[in-house]
C-alpha cells in the first residue's frame, strides 16, 4: 500500500509544471496547435507508461526518481521539441511547403537535439562515479527519460508536424505584427 503511494502517476507539482510550460509555450509560439505539439510528443506525462519507472527493474531507484525524471523531461523534452517546431515555422515562413519545412527542421535542429541529449545523458551518467546505489538508480532512471525524449523529438514530432501542415498556425494568439513583417515593412 505504501509503495502505491510512492509511485503515484502524477504529482500536483508535475501538473503545475506542465500547465506553466503550456502557458509559456503558448506565448512563445503564439498558437495552441504549436504549443500542444511539444507537450503531446514528449514522453513522460502519460502516468504509468513513463520510461523512467521501468528503471527499477534494472537498478534500485529512489522513490523520487519519477518526479526528478519528470522535471528533466519538462526541461529537455519541451526544449528539444521547441527547436524543431521553431525551425519548422521558420521554414513555412520562408515559403517552404510542409514537407520541405519538416525536412529542414530535422536536418538543422535534429542534430542539435541529438547532441544536446547525448550530452545530458553523459552528464547524468557521471553520477555513477559516486558509487552510491541511490545515485546510480537516479542516473539510470533519468537517463532513460532523456534517451526516450531525445529519440521522440526528431522522429515522432516531425510526423505530427507533417500531419498538421499549415494548421500549426491555427488558434493564434493575437499579436500586433510579427518580427518578420515589421522588418520587411520598415522604412529604410
Amino acid at each position: 500500500m505504501a509503495e502505491k503511494a510512492e509511485t503515484s502517476s502524477q504529482s500536483p507539482a508535475e501538473s503545475v509544471g506542465l500547465l506553466e510550460a503550456a502557458v509559456i509555450l503558448f506565448i512563445v509560439f503564439g498558437s495552441l496547435v504549436a504549443m500542444g505539439l511539444p507537450i503531446v510528443t514528449a514522453p513522460g506525462h502519460y502516468g504509468r507508461s513513463r520510461p523512467d519507472e521501468g528503471a527499477g527493474h534494472l537498478v534500485p531507484a529512489p522513490n523520487f526518481a519519477p518526479t526528478f525524471g519528470a522535471m528533466i523531461w519538462l526541461g529537455v523534452g519541451i526544449d528539444y521539441a521547441r527547436f524543431l517546431v521553431t525551425r519548422y515555422k521558420d521554414g513555412l515562413g520562408d515559403g517552404d511547403d510542409p514537407e520541405s519545412a519538416t525536412v529542414k527542421a530535422i536536418v538543422t535542429a535534429g542534430h542539435a537535439v541529438l547532441f544536446a541529449g547525448t550530452t545530458v545523458v553523459i552528464a547524468l551518467m557521471g553520477l555513477l562515479v559516486m558509487g552510491q546505489l541511490l545515485m546510480t538508480g537516479l542516473a539510470v532512471a533519468t537517463s532513460i527519460t532523456v534517451l526516450v525524449t531525445m529519440i521522440a523529438a526528431p522522429t515522432l514530432l516531425p510526423a505530427f508536424l507533417g500531419f498538421n501542415g499549415h494548421r500549426i498556425k491555427s488558434l493564434r494568439l493575437p499579436r500586433r505584427a510579427s518580427r518578420r513583417n515589421r522588418s520587411a515593412g520598415a522604412p529604410s
